[in-house]
């Protein structure tokens, strides 16, 4: 969690400066921890994915993928949503 806390800190910064839009809250780092918690618990049902990729024994990057439902009138009830997704 701390690693991928890391990358997203670094990736906010990057956004943040290219479009405000993206600046980090004053706890948003606390906010994403517990986003990212409650993932990788959805992730024991099917309901997340989070993967994390390696380079030489170190995370280098992760992805978040949560299952979404769509209004009942529409035939393809479930989807699939990249939340987030970086590389360091």
């Amino acid at each position: 969690v701390a690693a991928i806390r890391a990358i997203w800190k670094a990736s906010m910064e990057v956004h943040g400066a290219a479009d405000p839009t993206f600046t980090r809250a004053p706890e948003g780092s606390v906010a994403f921890v517990a986003f990212l918690g409650e993932q990788i618990a959805a992730a024991a049902d099917g309901r997340a994915a989070v993967v994390v990729a390696e380079r030489s024994g170190e995370v280098a990057g992760y992805g978040i993928c949560v299952r979404r439902h769509r209004s009942p009138y529409v035939a393809a009830a479930d989807y699939a949503l990249v939340t987030d997704l970086d590389v360091a």
